[in-house]
C-alpha cells in the first residue's frame, strides 16, 4: 500500500502484468512507437540494417518498444506508451479475443503517430487506441500527487 502518491513506474508495472518488454524497430517511418500481441504468432519489425521487415515469433503478451522512441521523444514518452501497451492488455485483452472469434484479423495493436484526434464512431480498435492514449497518462501520475503540483505552481504564480 502506498503512503504517498507517487508516479508510476512503468517498467515494473510491465513485470508485475507478466508481460515482456523488448525493443525492436518496429516500421522504416518509425511511425509506430509501441505494440503488444495478444497471441502466439508471426510479428513483423523492420531491420533498418537490411531495410526490410522480417517475421519474428512472438507470444501473447509480448511488449515491443521501437528504440527510435529514446532517440526521437523523451523517456516521460516512451513510459507512456509502456503504460498504453498494459492499459490494451488489461482493458482490451478479451474484445481482441471476441474479434478473432468472429474471424477478425486482430492479434496485436500498435501505439501509432497521429496528428489527429479522430476515432471513428464505428472502429472498436480506434476506441481502444483513444481509451489508452487517455488513461495511460493520468495511471502515471496519480490525481492526489497532481493536485499537489498544480497548488504549488499556483503558489508560485501568486508570488510573482
Amino acid at each position: 500500500m502506498l503512503e504517498k502518491p507517487q508516479a508510476m513506474n512503468p517498467f515494473r508495472l510491465i513485470e508485475r502484468l507478466g508481460l515482456k518488454l523488448s525493443m525492436r524497430h518496429l516500421t522504416a517511418k518509425g511511425d509506430i512507437f509501441g505494440q503488444i500481441y495478444f497471441e502466439d504468432g508471426l510479428g513483423h519489425f523492420y531491420s533498418s540494417d537490411k531495410k526490410q521487415t522480417y517475421p519474428l515469433q512472438v507470444k501473447a503478451g509480448d511488449v515491443f518498444i521501437d528504440p527510435e522512441s529514446y532517440a526521437l521523444r523523451n523517456l516521460g514518452a516512451v513510459n507512456n506508451t509502456l503504460v498504453h501497451e498494459c492499459v490494451h492488455w488489461g482493458k482490451h485483452r478479451k474484445a481482441i479475443a471476441f474479434k478473432r472469434l468472429l474471424n477478425e484479423n486482430c492479434e496485436e495493436l500498435s501505439c501509432q503517430l497521429t496528428t489527429s484526434n479522430h476515432v471513428s464512431k464505428d472502429d472498436a480498435i480506434d476506441w481502444m487506441e483513444w481509451q489508452a492514449s487517455q488513461l495511460a497518462p493520468r495511471m502515471m501520475l496519480p490525481r492526489q500527487k497532481m493536485v499537489l503540483i498544480l497548488k504549488i505552481i499556483v503558489y508560485m504564480f501568486e508570488k510573482i
